[in-house]
């Protein structure tokens, strides 16, 4: 959020939503940490809740808490974590590597900043279930940015159609 608000000028309702999505992210951040430290007793204080219901919803709920305590694994190997993020990392330079050979082939090469904003906000965007399987949430995600920043239609359309290919992060 720092990185977008100080290097990339936006329009200011952008900015307040630039603004708004980096806050979530540190909520969620510090969220996670306050889960990681206290996971025992959120795990200790589901078992319990978890005992007071019927027998089979007391499996399908054990189950999920089970996948969630695995979840939490990562969260105590740095090295696995940091391995993560850097792979995420190298994800999205790919995806900006990608968005600039197609904007320079259709002869609207967009700068880098722009190219770094539509990906922080497509992959923040596809978190969100919009559509079933997120069908057309990416492309959505990158013309509504791109009509922001007064491309031509048919330079959005297939640059979001080019990047649905994007690796995953």
């Amino acid at each position: 959020t720092v990185f977008v608000l100080a290097v990339i000028p936006l329009p200011a309702w952008l900015e307040r939503l630039v603004l708004l999505a980096g806050l979530a992210l540190l909520g969620m951040a510090v969220a996670g940490v306050i889960i990681h430290n206290q996971r025992h007793r959120l795990v200790d204080a589901g078992s319990a809740l978890i005992r007071r219901l019927s027998e089979s919803v007391q499996s399908r709920l054990a189950a999920h808490r089970d996948s969630f305590r695995e979840g939490l694994h990562i969260l105590q190997d740095l090295r696995a974590l940091t391995a993560v993020y850097a792979l995420s990392l190298g994800a999205w330079v790919l995806q900006i590597a990608v968005l600039e050979m197609v904007t320079r082939s259709l002869h609207q090469p967009l700068n880098l900043r722009l190219l770094v904003l539509l990906i922080l906000l497509s992959n923040v965007g596809t978190l969100l279930p919009f559509a079933p399987g997120n069908l057309g949430t990416f492309q959505a995600l990158t013309m509504t940015t791109l009509a922001v920043f007064h491309v031509r239609p048919e330079v959005s359309c297939s640059t979001a159609s080019a990047a649905c290919s994007r690796p995953t992060s």
